[in-house]
C-alpha cells in the first residue's frame, strides 16, 4: 500500500512540475493542449506498469513472471508419488515446504483433487469448497480466487505426461472423488452424469 502511495505522488508531483513549464514551451494553445495529452498520457503508461509489476509481486509471480508455487508443487507431487502409502508422512513433508498452514493444507487436500480433475475432466465438479472458520460457521471459497490451487492446476497439467509415467494411481488413491467415481462407475453410472461434492476443510486452526 505504501509503494502505490508514493507512486501517487511521484506522479501527481511530476505531471504538475512538466505542466507548470509547458506554457513556456508552447504560445500556441493548441499545441499546448496536445503536449497536456501526451503527459496525462505517458505518465499514465509508467504508473500503470509499475503498478502492475507490484501486483505480480504480491499476488504470486517473481522478477521473472514465474509463479512463486511452482518449485513448491512439483515438490509437493513428487512427495505424494514417493509416500503414496503413508498419508501422514505426506501431510509431515509437504508441511516443511510451506511458510504456512493454509498453503499446507492446500497442497495436502487438493494436489489429488487437481489430477482426479485432469484424469476425469468429465465430471461436473464445484466451483467452490467449502471451510468451517473458527465460530464453526461454514464458509465457501471460490477455487478461482485461489493463487495457489490454479497455480496446481497448471502446473500438473504442464508436467502430466511426466506424471502419467510415474503412475498417477498413486496420487490418485488419495482423491475423495476418484474413489466416489469408481463407486458410481461400478454401480452402472454415467461418467458425464457425476457430480462431485463441494471439498469441505475442518482444521479451524488455518483459515479465517
Amino acid at each position: 500500500m505504501n509503494h502505490l502511495k508514493t507512486y501517487s505522488v511521484v506522479f501527481i508531483t511530476l505531471r504538475s512540475a512538466v505542466r507548470s513549464c509547458s506554457p513556456l514551451l508552447f504560445v500556441n494553445p493548441i499545441a499546448d493542449q496536445l503536449w497536456d495529452f501526451y503527459l496525462d498520457h505517458i505518465f499514465y503508461f509508467y504508473f500503470k506498469y509499475d503498478v502492475m509489476k507490484f501486483l505480480r509481486n504480491l499476488f504470486g509471480q517473481n522478477k521473472d513472471g514465474q509463479s512463486i508455487y511452482k518449485g513448491m508443487i512439483e515438490k509437493a507431487v513428487d512427495i505424494y508419488f514417493l509416500n503414496y502409502q503413508d498419508p501422514d508422512r505426506i501431510a509431515d513433508e509437504i508441511e516443511k515446504l510451506t511458510d504456512n498452514k493454509n498453503d499446507t493444507l492446500m497442497l495436502y487436500l487438493f494436489i489429488p483433487h487437481v489430477f482426479c480433475r485432469i484424469f476425469l475432466p468429465e465430471i461436473q465438479y464445484s466451483e467452490f469448497y467449502i471451510v468451517v472458520n473458527k465460530n464453526g460457521k461454514d464458509k465457501q471459497f471460490n477455487f478461482s480466487d485461489s493463487i495457489i490451487f490454479n497455480e496446481m492446476l497448471t502446473v500438473i497439467n504442464n508436467n502430466w505426461d511426466t506424471y502419467v509415467g510415474r503412475d498417477i494411481m498413486k496420487v490418485l488413491f488419495h482423491s475423495g472423488d476418484f474413489r466416489a467415481a469408481n463407486q458410481m462407475l461400478g454401480k452402472g453410472s454415467k461418467l458425464e452424469d457425476l457430480k462431485s461434492i463441494p471439498p469441505r476443510i475442518t482444521d479451524r486452526d488455518s483459515f479465517n
